[in-house]
């Protein structure tokens, strides 16, 4: 009867033990989802959800298939989730995946997490209104404003000038002695006539 008693106390004690050991194993956990939505520029935005919100210790990030958007290195406080995000190609259908790898600071365990995230259906894309050009209507030239003939220019007088009173040119005066002159002439001439008769 004691041997039955050891026999299953013995038991007892080991399944307590795997039991333990099995706890510890899974005690140490983390989550990792992704979700995507197409923006209005077309492109394909993925936000990655690290979720460390089970346990009481930081997580921190030991290896990364995407450094771009979860850097090695990367630590997720304690009881908490950290979203990353990630912007794709929205041209073109397609999966995107990402692989975690990390462990605690009481936990020497590494490990990983993966996550898919699938555009179904390429994004629609922005339509692009090309710019309207307009062709400059041409402006009519100006037409000329016309002008006053310039004033003849005035002949200079010929010879030189009398610059005695009235400015009477000095050709002018000799015609007037010349006549004068004749005159007195023949006034004598007349008078010598009339005495002879």
């Amino acid at each position: 009867m004691k041997r039955v008693l050891l026999t299953a106390a013995s038991g007892i004690t080991t399944l307590a033990t795997v039991a333990f050991m099995s706890g510890s194993a899974l005690a140490w956990t983390y989550g990792l989802t992704g979700t995507g939505q197409c923006q209005t520029d077309g492109s394909f935005k993925i936000t990655w959800v690290v979720d460390n919100s089970v346990e009481n210790e930081a997580l921190t990030i030991t290896g990364s298939s995407d450094t771009a958007v979860v850097p090695v290195g990367t630590t997720v406080a304690a009881k908490s989730t950290e979203d990353f995000t990630q912007v794709a190609d929205g041209t073109k259908a397609g999966s995107d995946t990402l692989m975690l790898e990390g462990n605690f600071p009481s936990d020497s365990t590494m490990r990983s997490r993966t996550a898919t995230v699938t555009l179904a259906t390429a994004c629609a894309q922005p339509v692009v209104i090309p710019p309207v050009t307009t062709t400059p209507t041409p402006t009519p030239p100006v037409a000329a404003t016309a002008q006053a003939p310039a004033p003849a220019p005035v002949a200079a007088p010929v010879g030189p000038v009398n610059a005695g009173f009235g400015g009477v040119k000095t050709l002018d005066v000799a015609a007037a002695l010349g006549l004068v002159g004749s005159a007195a002439i023949a006034f004598l001439g007349v008078r010598r006539l009339s005495k002879n008769q």
